[in-house]
């Protein structure tokens, strides 16, 4: 068996986003002479550890020859049993059920039933349309962020390498091993930069978690949880040389997309929070009616704001008397002294009144509810539709709203949540399908 060190700095505040403590933490991967750990064999174990804050050691474990798994495995144990979380990327699906048929065949505890796993890929998989991925391989991540391989083989390369080197018919001995090392190094090594990737979730966790406190219903005032919490900087400014309002038209019908083709919006309302680590690689997605931007340590939302006709229907409509001539609905309380010529009980599709004015996206779907979340943010807004099964909700940017949201930091933020929620939850949809 030969063993390998080498040394790596690492930035461990990626590490603790991920609510980990970096001194109990191994990343680790393996090379293999096949995918079926039953009819093949274990060659190469990489793993990393913490020396000292900032400061890490990759290890490398290789068996010269078949006899040598054993002690790769044994010695992998013994190590393990030092740490109480494992890193990896994509290790459940392949190096850790592959590692436990190992030990169970010769007999082993496996060390992982005694710890944490920690899967990089599937943090990263909800986000893969956000980070513009077409693939979520390890290399192709790795190009994502900017790093650059001196190793030019993939696994099943090196399969037929390692067979030569072990069964003494590789003609460049010393430069087979170099390959076979090199490979797995730069893999161990790649991990642990894309632990920077974590900066995504951690993002989208914040606002997860600043959803969850504004939801508390027990009245307490958990004030060792609000001072964490972001502040919001919110401005009315002037959109660079126009913007288009493509996104904003994103989902409507084919009247709306007609009524905004060719507008420019001269004006936007940009929302900026701090990111809980700054991100590796800036990243923008739109969504209907606004975009989020998030690129060093701040995130921004950037709503184009034009005006725009909407409804805001009244869901008790039996209540409501509908006024043709006027086309809109009233309460019974004061329809009872119209005429009773211009006047007819109200429809659920007709139970509405119309407005115009400059409009924001709803931070809920106006199903839930009727934008419960939007009253809880701001006082008395309404929410308005496009028409009565529009999806998509928006509330009027008035002077109350806009003071709320410069003004109450709760309420920017519970704003920024809501929209950064509904955003998230359609990348994820995305992923599913």
């Amino acid at each position: 068996m030969i063993q390998t060190t080498h040394r790596a700095v690492v930035d461990e505040r990626y590490i603790t986003a991920m609510e980990l403590n970096p001194e109990t933490c191994i990343y680790f991967d393996i090379e293999t002479t096949g995918l079926k750990a039953e009819i093949s064999h274990l060659y190469l174990i990489g793993y990393a550890v913490q020396k000292k804050p900032g400061s890490w050691e990759i290890t490398q474990l290789f068996a010269e020859k078949t006899e040598d798994e054993r002690y790769l495995l044994k010695a992998f144990s013994d190590i393990c049993m030092r740490y109480r979380t494992v890193i990896h990327f994509n290790g459940d699906r392949f190096d850790i059920p592959y590692l436990e048929t190992k030990y169970q065949e010769y007999s082993m505890p496996s060390p992982f039933r005694q710890m944490n796993t920690a899967d990089i890929y599937r943090m990263v998989r909800p986000y893969k349309d956000l980070l513009g991925l077409e693939r979520l391989n390890q290399k192709t991540i790795e190009r994502f962020l900017g790093l650059r391989r001196q190793d030019r083989y993939d696994g099943g390369q090196l399969i037929w390498i390692y067979r030569a080197y072990r069964d003494g018919r590789s003609e460049d001995p010393r430069g087979d091993l170099e390959k076979l090392l090199l490979h797995n190094y730069e893999d161990v090594r790649g991990m642990l930069s894309l632990t920077m990737l974590t900066a995504y979730p951690a993002f989208f966790q914040l606002v997860k978690d600043s959803g969850k406190n504004r939801e508390k219903s027990d009245g307490t005032d958990d004030r060792e949880t609000q001072k964490d919490l972001p502040a919001v900087d919110v401005r009315r400014c002037s959109c660079p040389a126009g913007l288009s309002i493509e996104n904003a038209a994103d989902g409507a019908g084919k009247a709306d997309r007609e009524q905004a083709e060719g507008e420019m919006c001269t004006e936007e309302l940009r929302l900026s929070l701090r990111t809980p680590v700054p991100v590796p690689v800036p990243v923008s997605s739109e969504a209907a009616g606004f975009s989020v931007e998030l690129y060093g340590s701040k995130a921004e939302i950037h709503i184009p704001l034009r005006e725009r006709t909407l409804l805001h229907f009244f869901p008790d409509y039996k209540n409501y008397y509908y006024l043709p001539e006027e086309d809109r609905a009233v309460h019974k309380s004061v329809g009872q002294f119209v005429d009773s010529r211009f006047r007819e009980q109200a429809k659920a599709e007709n139970c509405y009144i119309r407005v115009r004015g400059v409009f924001l996206p709803c931070p809920s779907s106006p199903a839930a509810g009727q934008g419960e979340e939007t009253r809880r943010t701001f006082a008395d807004a309404l929410v308005f539709l496009k028409s009565r099964k529009d999806k998509s909700g928006w509330i009027q940017l008035t002077e109350g709203v806009m003071e709320s949201l410069q003004t109450d930091s709760e309420a920017a933020l519970s704003y920024v949540c809501g929209l950064l929620s509904g955003d998230c939850k359609r990348q994820n949809k995305k992923t599913d399908r």
